[in-house]
């Protein structure tokens, strides 16, 4: 099944910190994808204006949350009060607990950063905080479906365990991706 969601069909949010694009608005009772897609409970796009704070979820549940910075770099702090960077290309996976206070920051005092963050349900409810981060290079993405996060973490992907396949590509003008789904899967 291919359940296709429209960019004009996204939530935008814009205040004096970023622009925010929701695919799944749990405020919109009429929205279909209102709780997500499967084990994918939030997608956000983020467009962050220089020196400002970077918007985060409002967990009820503790998550798995990926992030990727396509453009600029991401000063944040994550499980155990650990402050880092994220830069552009690269990918970080985080198990958070809704106590957790997260929080992140576009570190340019003169670019925007351009951030997209997926929310996933935890498999299980003891896992402890950590964190992961890849760099996916354009090379490695450009023209085909690069996994950048599965179940076990096969081909060097991220490992969500859950039962998701995330890919990424960087696709050129006039060129396309065929991505055939197996029996019973979603995207």
């Amino acid at each position: 099944m291919f359940t296709l969601r429209m960019s004009k069909e996204r939530r935008h949010i814009q205040n004096e910190h970023q622009n925010t694009w929701m695919t799944f608005d749990c405020e919109n009772k009429a929205d279909p994808l209102k709780d997500g897609f499967g084990a994918l409970k939030t997608f956000n796009e983020n467009i962050l204006l220089p020196d400002k704070e970077l918007m985060t979820f409002q967990m009820k549940k503790n998550m798995l949350i990926l992030a990727y910075v396509r453009e600029g770099k991401i000063i944040y702090k994550g499980p155990w009060e650990k402050h880092g960077l994220l830069a552009q290309n690269e990918f970080q996976l985080m198990n958070v607990s809704s106590e957790m206070k997260q929080y992140g920051f576009n570190a340019s005092h003169s670019d925007d950063a351009h951030v997209f963050q997926s929310g996933f349900v935890l498999n299980g409810s003891d896992l402890e905080p950590g964190e992961i981060k890849k760099l996916f290079s354009h090379a490695e993405r450009q023209g085909v479906l690069k996994l950048i996060a599965s179940s076990d973490g096969k081909d060097d992907s991220l490992p969500i365990r859950q039962d998701v396949q995330m890919y990424s590509t960087r696709i050129m003008n006039g060129n396309h991706i065929v991505h055939e789904l197996n029996p019973g899967r979603r995207a």
